[in-house]
């Protein structure tokens, strides 16, 4: 991630770039989900900005429906 940071209202927003590489996935792959309503954005002067609580309620979301996840039932 780039070495600034921006903040809005004491909270740190990441644009496409921080984004895509924190999840490594490609700017098409974040406006797919952008688009399905899956992952909230801001745009601020025609950028798009995620706040880091928005992106973490995504990454909780996304790893609770992954599949290949193992998952332990207790008995």
């Amino acid at each position: 991630m780039s070495g600034r940071h921006n903040v809005l209202n004491g909270e740190r927003l990441l644009d496409n770039q921080d984004l895509c590489q924190m999840l490594n996935v490609s700017k098409r792959t974040l406006q797919r989900y952008r688009s399905a309503g899956e992952l909230s954005y801001i745009t601020i002067h025609h950028k798009i900005f995620y706040t880091e609580k928005n992106v973490e309620k995504f990454i909780r979301d996304h790893l609770r429906d992954n599949p290949d996840e193992e998952t332990v039932e207790k008995e």
